[in-house]
């Protein structure tokens, strides 16, 4: 009997997904073996040997990720800064509050880290990026716990504490402004901005008194984009923490709408 050698171009159910399959193993090999080479030269290969390392969450891992907050390249001192937070090992505190005080940490040059993103099909890659290891010292700090309560973001509550509100407010008045907005002024007063907003961030992300008295100070600053950010994070903290100081900054007078949301809901 002669066999039918034209059943398996019938339609079946589980061709498709099964070429679908081969297909995507055929771009990922194509994709990986344009983008690989170009990512794992060194010093690209310590930064993505930190990020698996911080993955594993292995102890013996911290001194190795502590030597390497020293290391030349700006990549790898930002993929150590980061596993180090991660891994929230105490023992990593000191190294990592010298980096969150250095003006110098705030851009180094240094190789893009491999987040297994390959920057679109065959897409150009930055072989040297700039990175805030500042930044990231700061908030792998935050990640790890102090010894008897949570550790606050005393570096961002300080950079809002010194907030020039009246820089936000014109920028916020402003923004419509094309005039402004390129002007000298008003690229400082967006710099000041983005400052304040990174730090709100980075606040929001730390339980803790002194980062809920720095967000209520934000309230009435008279940017909305930044005291919008505050009220809503505000809901979040304990209401002892919070409505003393939202009551003196509504008692202050010509409250914003975004100072009353947390004395509406705690009220």
């Amino acid at each position: 009997m002669k066999k039918d050698r034209s059943a398996f171009l019938r339609p079946r159910r589980w061709r498709g997904p099964l070429l679908g399959l081969l297909l995507a193993v055929c771009l990922l090999l194509w994709t990986s073996a344009e983008t690989l080479p170009k990512y794992f030269y060194p010093p690209c290969d310590r930064a993505w040997a930190a990020t698996c390392l911080a993955r594993m969450q292995s102890k013996k891992a911290v001194p190795l990720l502590i030597r390497l907050c020293d290391d030349p390249d700006g990549g790898v001192r930002l993929a150590a800064a980061q596993a180090l937070g991660e891994m929230k090992n105490p023992v990593a505190v000191p190294i990592l509050e010298r980096l969150a005080t250095d003006p110098a940490q705030a851009s180094v040059g240094g190789v893009p880290l491999f987040d297994s993103d390959f920057y679109g099909w065959r897409g150009n890659i930055p072989l040297r990026q700039n990175h805030n290891i500042r930044q990231a010292a700061q908030w792998a700090l935050v990640n790890i716990p102090g010894a008897n309560a949570p550790r606050e973001a005393l570096f961002a509550i300080a950079e809002l504490d010194a907030l020039d509100r009246e820089a936000v407010r014109r920028l916020n008045a402003g923004l419509s402004d094309r005039e402004y907005r390129n002007s000298p002024r008003g690229i400082s007063d967006g710099l000041i901005y983005s400052k304040a907003y990174e730090a709100m961030r980075l606040v929001s992300h730390a339980a803790g008194p002194r980062g809920s008295a720095a967000l209520i100070h934000l309230l009435g600053c008279g940017n909305e984009n930044l005291e919008l950010g505050a009220a809503y994070n505000l809901l979040t903290r304990p209401r002892d923490e919070v409505l003393p100081g939202v009551h003196a900054v509504v008692a202050r007078g010509n409250p914003s709408c975004m100072s009353l949301v947390p004395a509406c809901v705690y009220c």
